[in-house]
């Protein structure tokens, strides 16, 4: 397994090793995630996401956000920069990521990279160590792009029933590069 010391050693390599625009990594958990934190994440939501999509704008505290997403406080984790975010929940069986978002003013490509390696180099090992299938509903035209698992489940659909926004729910097994999948 992948010690704890380690996945910080990657958190601190992601910020190391991307363009000098990242900044802080910062990541928060449960009710430790602060106003700030919320604050940031709503904004960035209501600038990333068609007006249909916006499921945090209305929520005040980290309460609400883990109503929105149907979790419970103690299994959320939220890391950010400056200019993009994840939203995780962790239980006992899986890691869902329940959110990811970034500014549109920002290059894309370099977004998309710092996302990639964080899903890869932290959540990727912890669900690894965990033996846990990770979880998401990816928009095709982004998050689903930056996908690097074994895919075990990918069903197509909307966002719903009235929209054209095309989704993906997913079920994926983790690897780790030279290595085996996480399961037993």
């Amino acid at each position: 397994m992948i010690s704890n010391l380690k996945i910080f050693g990657l958190i601190k390599n992601i910020a190391k090793n991307t363009d000098s625009s990242l900044r802080l990594l910062v990541e928060e958990k449960g009710r430790k995630i602060t106003k700030e934190t919320i604050a940031f994440i709503k904004s960035v939501e209501d600038q990333a996401y068609p007006d249909e999509m916006k499921l945090m704008q209305e929520d005040k505290t980290i309460k609400d956000i883990a109503d929105t997403y149907d979790v419970d406080v103690s299994q959320i984790t939220i890391a950010r920069n400056k200019d993009w975010y994840i939203i995780y929940a962790e239980n006992d069986d899986c890691i869902e990521i329940c959110d990811i978002a970034s500014l549109p003013s920002r290059d894309v490509d370099a977004s998309r990279q710092e996302i990639h390696d964080y899903i890869v180099g932290v959540l990727n090992v912890k669900a690894h160590n965990s033996h846990k299938s990770v979880i998401l509903c990816a928009k095709e035209d982004t998050s689903y792009k930056m996908i690097q698992y074994e895919v075990i489940k990918d069903i197509s659909t909307t966002w719903d029933s009235t929209s054209a926004i095309k989704m993906h729910d997913l079920v994926l097994e983790p690897k780790i590069k030279g290595g085996s999948s996480s399961k037993k």
